[in-house]
């Protein structure tokens, strides 16, 4: 092997502990993003302080560090086709001959790069990649000067990058700072909270709510509205009297106003309105005048986004609409935030459980309960379906029609009766799992 050969090497060698620091810097710098981390950073001098701005800034640099790392693995490749791969042709014909050159060329080269890609994975991404996780503080307080020059001299190079990288995605709505953002997923959140609670970080209620977080974001709002049958309406020329009469009843600050039909709403009345009005001694009230815009949105909207549109808007109540333009229920802010933090009370609201166990096998369960609810409860062999979401829907879609009190469904293993009806709504349902003995018998 001649000088140069070994020359050659000690610059591969050179490159790959430079891809190490790199790597190292990059998976300290995902590390210590969390604030707890760079508060403890911010105690420990100088260099402290700058590492934390590092992780405050951290797209910045990791930016910068993926740009010397591409120009560092380029040099390394280019160096190891046009110059140690002919070094190693020439090794190879020394030992086996002269012919067929094109083979030992090709055999050269590919040697030459899986030798070399093994060293650089190896000892210049995965090792040092675990090192900087590990040991992150330690990893960025040795780095930091180092890492700061290097993002001085790419930062021009970086700006025109994103630069461009904007101009092509804009057209598809994407963001050139997603990938750097995206630095943990949304499984690997749930898998922590999940440990969290297990090791006794976290109560069950906490997990429960970070988890109810997420899933608002595919829950679609049809599945926490209150339904039309339930909704406290008024016709727009009720008197004042009569409303007046409705309100200490139900106790809602806002109420629907529609005018001819529960589908025909057009608007809110806030009752505060009404009582300002008879407060002045005003007589024969007509309410239209009062009345707030309705907000109205169709049934497959999801929660987060209503939640936000509402926080926006500034507006406590939205009309649910079908695909046909008709009322098909109506949600409130309190319902959607009780989708993450669970049900909320006030000394107002009457207690009634949605399910009450009777027994390992048995439940007095309200027809409002999500029927995936009663199937998961039970473990219960009962595909789902389009056409009900409710235990009071899956009962009406097995009969074909409105039950009686006292009729009995058999499906899937349970046996579901019908225990109280009122008016044409499924009120309680007494769910039995059948079990083996039972069913012997």
């Amino acid at each position: 092997m001649d000088s140069t050969a070994v020359e050659l090497l000690l610059i591969e060698l050179v490159l790959v502990a430079m891809l190490a620091v790199l790597s190292a810097s990059e998976a300290a710098l995902h590390t210590i993003r969390r604030p707890q981390v760079i508060e403890e950073l911010a105690e420990r001098g100088r260099r402290g302080r700058r590492a934390g701005t590092m992780g405050r800034k951290a797209i910045e640099y990791l930016a910068a560090i993926q740009v010397a790392e591409f120009f560092i693995v380029f040099t390394y490749a280019g160096i190891a086709a046009a110059f140690i791969a002919p070094r190693l042709s020439d090794l190879l014909r020394f030992l086996f001959g002269p012919g067929a050159p094109v083979v030992r060329d090709v055999a050269a080269v590919v040697v030459t790069v899986a030798v070399l890609s093994l060293v650089a994975v190896l000892l210049g991404l995965f090792v040092p990649r675990a090192i900087g996780a590990r040991h992150a503080q330690p990893v960025l307080l040795v780095l930091v000067w180092p890492l700061e020059l290097i993002t001085w001299l790419t930062r021009p190079l970086v700006a025109v990058l994103f630069n461009l990288t904007r101009l092509i995605t804009r057209p598809f709505g994407a963001n050139p700072h997603a990938g750097a953002l995206a630095l943990v997923t949304e499984d690997e959140i749930k898998s922590l909270v999940e440990t969290g609670q297990a090791q006794g970080v976290l109560q069950e209620r906490e997990q429960r709510m970070i988890t109810s977080i997420f899933a608002i974001s595919e829950k679609p709002v049809h599945e926490v509205m209150v339904p039309r049958t339930d909704i406290v309406a008024i016709d727009v020329d009720t008197p004042a009297e009569e409303i007046l009469r409705d309100i200490t009843k139900v106790g809602h600050s806002r109420i629907p106003v529609f005018e001819g039909s529960p589908d025909n709403i057009i608007g809110i009345l806030y009752v505060k309105d009404l009582f300002r009005r008879l407060a002045r001694g005003e007589k024969d009230v007509h309410i239209r005048p009062y009345l707030r815009p309705a907000q109205f949105v169709p049934e497959s909207k999801k929660i987060d986004q209503l939640l936000r549109d509402m926080q926006k808007e500034k507006v406590h109540i939205a009309i649910v609409v079908d695909e046909y333009g008709g009322t098909s229920g109506l949600v409130t802010i309190e319902d959607l935030v009780e989708e993450i933090v669970g049900e909320i009370r006030d000394e107002y609201d009457v207690e009634q459980e949605m399910v009450l166990p009777v027994s390992e096998n048995e439940a007095l369960m309200d027809a409002r309960v999500p029927f995936e609810e009663v199937r998961e409860a039970f473990a219960l062999d009962l595909p789902s379906s389009e056409n009900y979401d409710t235990l009071g829907g899956f009962i009406v879609a097995q009969l074909g029609r409105f039950p009686r009190a006292g009729e009995t469904v058999e499906a899937g293993g349970a046996r579901f009766v019908v225990e109280t009806v009122e008016g044409r709504r499924i009120r309680r349902v007494r769910v039995v799992k059948k079990t083996p003995t039972a069913e012997m018998v």
